[in-house]
């Protein structure tokens, strides 16, 4: 698959982003006892999580705390955070 952008082709690998899909090659359970590769018909409300989105999520974790509700570190940090990724 190729995409233009401004005046260059950039070459996208679909396994490389289907890959880092969370769920992607998920199986579920059929009537009929089979299993089969999930697909999701409904991106609109509950579009899958990308991985290096969760890695970071999960890396950040450890300095969670309630976002403007605090004085201490984690809790300013936090509110920076969430301040700074709405600009």
């Amino acid at each position: 698959m190729h995409i233009a952008a401004s005046n260059t082709v950039a070459k996208i690998n679909i396994d490389e982003i289907q890959k880092n899909i969370v769920g992607y090659d998920m199986q579920v359970p059929l009537l009929d006892g089979s299993k089969r590769r999930y697909i999701n018909f409904d991106n609109a409300a509950s579009t899958p999580s990308l991985a290096p989105v969760v890695d970071k999520v999960n890396e950040f974790m450890k300095w969670y705390s309630s976002i403007h509700r605090g004085t201490g570190f984690k809790s300013q940090l936090c509110s920076e955070t969430f301040d700074h990724s709405r600009e």
